[in-house]
């Protein structure tokens, strides 16, 4: 059996985090298991973001966007402050530079951290490919 995402011991912080942070007004993801969070999260994208989108931006840079811009499914840290006290907690932030470059790329590691987890889960991916 393979191991649980949130326990690995590279990332799993994150990867729990971004599970977490999935949400919905109108769905129980609650109930959801994690591979089905990250489905809905992609669905979701899709429908808000990908699908009518006709820059040739990649599936990472879109979704890097949407997620930076208050997209309704994944609600994660939004202002510097709390990126770095996420960052902080994760144990990246020990210094200022590296608070600064965390908080910097704070929504394209989230975003990247989707498309792994879509991977770990196997989630089919096709559509996004231009």
């Amino acid at each position: 059996m393979k191991k649980n995402p949130r326990d690995y011991k590279v990332n799993g912080k994150m990867y729990a985090y971004i599970l977490d942070s999935i949400s919905s007004d109108e769905v129980d993801v609650e109930s959801m298991s994690d591979k089905e969070r990250i489905e809905f999260a992609l669905d979701t994208f899709y429908v808000e973001k990908f699908k009518d989108d006709r820059r040739r931006m990649s599936a990472l840079d879109l979704l890097t966007e949407w997620i930076a811009g208050l997209c309704s499914t994944v609600n994660v840290a939004f202002t510097n402050y709390d990126i770095a006290k996420v960052g902080t907690e994760w144990g990246y932030c020990r210094t200022d530079a590296r608070t600064s470059q965390f908080v910097r790329t704070w929504f394209e590691r989230i975003a990247n951290g989707i498309l792994r987890l879509a991977k770990i889960y196997g989630v089919d991916m096709s559509r996004f490919r231009r």
